[in-house]
């Protein structure tokens, strides 16, 4: 008898194991998932024009001020399904904190390639997807303003500003 409740005990326990290794598997990753990567952020002004005074950058006729990042990222579907227009409830939005604006934002990849972004109140940026595949990705690169701070955490804007957008 002892015999026949191993043999019982080492078939159910691999049973439940392949079982529970297929769900895993099958159902471990979540159908509507969207993951934010950030690439980069650029202080323009701090990682540019502070360290070549003979250089100026420009943005709309104006030179830059310090106030002024750029942001590259990714949105990925890293999901299970393809996200449609039916299955969301608003469009696909990244919003910045108060006193912080999108100036620009533009979509620098073709995947896929009916993604338009818009600025809504200068404080939400809005992806217009359409069909969002599975392992799709919008690569994007916007300006970014942030609040000005007194003269006494100048030294420390480019660090908390990244780190604010980060967020």
């Amino acid at each position: 008898t002892s015999l026949l409740f191993a043999i019982v005990g080492i078939l159910a326990t691999t049973l439940f194991g392949v079982w529970g290794l297929y769900f895993v598997i099958k159902f471990g990753r979540k159908p509507g998932q969207i993951t934010f990567l950030r690439e980069e952020i650029i202080g323009l002004f701090d990682s540019i024009v502070r360290n070549l005074p003979e250089l100026s950058i420009k943005y709309q006729n104006e030179p830059i001020s310090q106030s002024l990042f750029l942001l590259k990222g990714y949105l990925i579907n890293t999901g299970t399904k393809d996200v449609t227009e039916d299955m969301v409830e608003s469009e696909l939005t990244i919003s910045l904190p108060e006193g912080y604006k999108w100036l620009n934002a533009k979509r620098v990849s073709d995947s896929p390639p009916e993604v338009q972004l818009s600025i809504l109140k200068e404080m939400h940026l809005v992806f217009h997807t359409g069909l969002f595949r599975c392992e799709e990705y919008i690569r994007f690169e916007a300006l970014v303003e942030v609040p000005a701070q007194d003269e006494s955490s100048e030294k420390h804007k480019s660090n908390s500003a990244g780190k604010s957008l980060e967020k």
